[in-house]
């Protein structure tokens, strides 16, 4: 299960850097 807890983290990224 620790894909998707990377797929959840990489989402987390992608959001932050377009918030930037």
């Amino acid at each position: 299960m620790r894909y998707l807890q990377w797929t959840i983290v990489s989402l987390c990224v992608l959001l932050t850097q377009s918030l930037y």
